[in-house]
């Protein structure tokens, strides 16, 4: 091996070494919220039925912080006058339906939070006593998340906006719930678990 080729070796290894070393900082100066795959479904002290999102920071060496919630109840509708690759069928939610020069567009229909905002949530520790890494997201109790819930062509989509405080990089991570199939009696575990467990009575 003469010199110009160890010297362009060293070079490649370094712009490679230099890029992997990179794209690990910006991982790591970048927010990971993990939301739950399914609604806890319980009823609060009136007997009223209360819908439950649970989200943890998985990032072991920062906090999340500025975060905020989203929750609106999609609808598609069918826009005439337009077409999609020249179609006739689209699947949409697992099934086929008759498309006829049609395209789905979604209505919106935003549903009340709470809390709607949350300061920080603290870097992921499993020796974190008051387990702030973690938080249950309250959904209120309206006829929207019912019916999104009971109906087999709509579905709940919820996005949590959060920053990094030393980069201020932000990201947004959404989830979708569709039907009843996503919901499980329940609630949420104390500690990083996203599943709920048991049952209500």
């Amino acid at each position: 091996m003469n010199t110009l080729d160890s010297a362009l070796i060293g070079i490649a290894s370094g712009v490679l070494a230099s890029a992997i070393f990179l794209a690990s900082m910006r991982a790591m100066l970048t927010p990971k919220i993990g939301i739950s795959t399914s609604l806890a479904h319980n009823f609060n002290s009136e007997g009223k039925p209360v819908y439950r999102i649970k989200i943890v920071n998985q990032r072991r060496f920062s906090k999340a912080v500025k975060l905020s919630f989203e929750l609106v109840a999609l609808t598609p509708r069918i826009a005439s006058n337009s077409t999609i690759d020249g179609r006739r069928r689209y699947f949409i939610f697992g099934k086929r339906i008759p498309f006829e020069a049609s395209q789905y567009k979604f209505e919106r229909d935003p549903i009340v939070v709470r809390p709607s905002q949350l300061i920080s949530l603290e870097r992921f520790n499993r020796q974190d006593r008051d387990i702030g890494y973690a938080f249950r997201v309250t959904l209120s109790d309206s006829p929207e998340i019912l019916e999104a819930l009971r109906h087999d062509k709509k579905y709940l989509r919820f996005t949590v906006y959060a920053e990094h405080p030393w980069s201020n990089r932000a990201m947004v991570f959404p989830r979708r719930f569709n039907t009843t199939g996503d919901t499980t009696d329940g609630d949420f575990p104390i500690g990083p678990d996203l599943k709920v467990v048991g049952t209500v009575k």
